[in-house]
C-alpha cells in the first residue's frame, strides 16, 4: 500500500511543481495530515508520501491540461508522420515502378542517419538524459501554448532543478518523438502494400558505373536482410536477380509487375530497420519515464524548504523508526556547551538519549581523533552542535560526508544554538536561522534533521 501511496506520475510532478511556485506555506492543518498520512513510514517514503498529501490541497489542474495538449500535440504529429510515409512512398513510384536504392536511402537512410545522430549526441552530453533536443522543445512548447498558461511556472522548476524529474518531462516529449516515427513507417508500410496489391509495380535500380554500383547493392541487401533472410530467404534478391533488375536506357518505360523478392525485401526492411527500432525506443522512453518518477528524492533546495515546513524541521522518531538511545554529541568547533543544560533537551525535545560527548575543529590533534573513532564507532543517532554565528559549510559538510559512509538507519542532527559565558546555550537570531535553513535546503541527497534550541525541553 504505502508503494501505491508514494507513486507519482508526470501530472503529479508538473501539479507538484506549479503548486510549489505558487505558494509554499503550509497551514496546520496540513502540516497535521501530513504528520498522519507518513506515520511509521520508512524515511525513503516518508518524504514522497507526505509531499503528495499536501499536494491533494494544492492541485491546479495544470498538470492534467498538459498532459492532455500533449496527447493532441502527439495525435496531430501522429497524422502528420502517417501522411508523411504515405506520400515519401508514393512520390517514389514513377515510370510503374519503384527505385530500390533510392527507397532504401529516403525512407530507411534517412530514419537510420537521424537515430545514429542523435545517438551520439546523447552520448556526448554533459550529462546525459538532461538535455532537450530541439524537437522535444518545439512539442514541450506547442503543448504549453494549447493549455492557455503563458507563465509555466512549473516547467521553468522543472528545467531549473533537472534531476530525476527534468528526465521524467524529458523522456515523455521523446515518448512523443517515437510515436511520430513509428507512425511514419506504418505510412510508408501502408504505402507499399497498397502498391503492391492495387498497381502493376515494378522494382528496378540504376546506375552510371560498370560495376562499382553493382556490387555496393548486393552486399548492402545481404547485410540489410540479415536478420531475416534465415527465416524467409525468398526476400533476398540474389546476384542473378539483382543483375536482372538493373535499370537500362534502352529498356521499355513499362516496367513488369514484380518481381516479388524486391518487394517482400523491402517491406522486411521497413519492420525490421524502420519500424522496430521505434518501437524499442518507445518502450525504452515509456520505462525511462516511469524510472525517472519512481527515483524522484525532492532534494532541491525548494522541496528541502517545504518539506522542513511540514514536518517541523525533523524527522520525527514515529516518522523514521529509528532507534533513540546512544546518540553522540559533538561540540562542532569547542564552544563549551553544557552537557547539563543540553541532556534534557536532547532526551525530551530530539528524544535521542546523549552517550557519548566529543569536540571537533579545535586545533586538538588527540581531540580530534578522538572525536574521528567516536564517529565511526557511533550507536544510533549522530548530534552535531553548531553555533549560529558560526556558519562554515566546508567543515559542516565534511562532516556529513563522514557520516554518510557510515552504516544506515542512524539519525544525523544539526543542532543550532548559541553558547554563553557560563556554557548556557541560547536560541539562535532570526538571520542565523535564515542562514543555516538555506545551507541545509541545499544539501542535496542528505537527509538532515536542522533543529533550532528553543530555550529548553518541550
Amino acid at each position: 500500500m504505502a508503494r501505491e501511496e508514494s507513486t507519482w506520475t508526470l501530472e503529479d510532478l508538473i501539479e507538484f511543481e506549479q503548486a510549489l511556485a505558487i505558494s509554499a506555506v503550509p497551514t496546520s492543518e496540513e502540516k497535521r495530515l501530513v504528520s498522519e498520512s507518513i506515520a511509521g513510514k520508512s524515511p525513503e517514503a516518508a518524504r514522497r508520501i507526505g509531499l503528495k498529501e499536501w499536494l491533494s490541497g494544492h492541485r491546479s489542474g495544470i498538470g492534467r491540461k498538459f498532459t492532455l495538449a500533449l496527447d493532441a500535440v502527439s495525435l496531430g504529429l501522429i497524422l502528420l508522420a502517417l501522411s508523411a510515409g504515405i506520400t515519401t512512398v508514393l512520390g517514389l513510384y514513377r515510370w510503374n515502378g519503384i527505385n530500390v536504392t533510392i527507397f532504401v536511402a529516403v525512407v530507411l537512410g534517412v530514419q537510420v542517419a537521424i537515430l545514429v545522430g542523435a545517438s551520439i549526441a546523447w552520448l556526448f552530453r554533459r550529462k546525459a538524459g538532461e538535455a532537450y533536443s530541439v524537437v522535444q522543445s518545439l512539442i514541450g512548447v506547442l503543448a504549453r501554448r494549447l493549455t492557455g498558461d503563458r507563465e509555466s511556472r512549473w516547467w521553468h522548476s522543472l528545467i531549473t532543478q533537472g534531476g530525476a524529474a527534468r528526465r521524467a518531462l524529458l523522456w515523455r516529449l521523446a515518448r512523443v518523438v517515437q510515436t511520430a516515427g513509428i507512425a511514419f513507417n506504418f505510412g510508408a508500410i501502408a504505402a507499399l502494400v497498397g502498391l503492391v496489391l492495387f498497381r502493376n509495380v515494378g522494382f528496378f535500380w540504376e546506375t552510371t558505373t560498370e560495376s562499382a554500383m553493382r556490387s555496393w547493392l548486393e552486399q548492402a541487401v545481404k547485410v540489410i536482410a540479415a536478420p531475416w533472410s534465415w527465416v524467409d530467404s525468398a526476400s533476398v534478391p540474389d546476384a542473378t536477380l539483382i543483375d536482372a533488375t538493373r535499370w537500362w536506357p534502352e529498356k521499355s518505360p513499362a516496367l513488369s509487375p514484380g518481381p516479388a523478392a524486391w518487394w517482400r525485401f523491402l517491406l522486411w526492411s521497413l519492420v525490421v530497420w524502420g519500424l522496430l527500432p521505434r518501437l524499442i525506443l518507445r518502450l525504452l522512453c515509456q520505462w525511462n519515464e516511469s524510472r525517472s518518477l519512481a527515483s524522484l528524492d525532492f532534494q532541491s533546495r525548494p522541496h528541502r524548504a517545504l518539506w522542513r515546513e511540514l514536518t517541523g524541521g525533523e524527522l520525527r522518531e514515529e516518522i523514521a523508526k529509528r532507534p533513540t538511545d546512544g546518540a553522540l554529541v559533538i561540540d562542532v568547533g569547542g564552544a563549551g556547551f553544557s552537557r547539563e543544560t543540553l541532556r534534557p533537551f536532547l532526551l525530551q525535545k530530539l528524544r535521542v538519549n546523549p552517550t557519548a560527548w566529543e569536540t571537533t575543529g579545535v586545533l586538538d590533534s588527540e581531540r580530534e581523533a578522538a572525536a574521528r573513532n567516536a564517529l565511526t564507532d557511533a550507536p544510533a543517532a549522530i548530534v552535531l552542535l553548531v553555533e549560529g554565528w558560526a556558519l562554515s559549510p566546508r567543515q559542516v559538510e565534511s562532516l556529513l560526508a563522514k557520516v554518510s559512509g557510515l552504516k544506515e538507519d542512524r539519525r544525523v542532527i544539526l543542532l543550532i544554538g548559541n553558547a554563553e559565558p557560563n556554557g548556557a546555550i541560547r536560541p539562535a537570531e532570526e538571520d542565523e536561522r535564515a542562514n543555516w535553513k538555506r545551507f541545509v535546503d541545499g544539501l542535496a541527497g542528505s537527509e538532515v534533521e536542522l533543529v533550532f534550541y528553543e530555550g529548553g525541553a518541550r
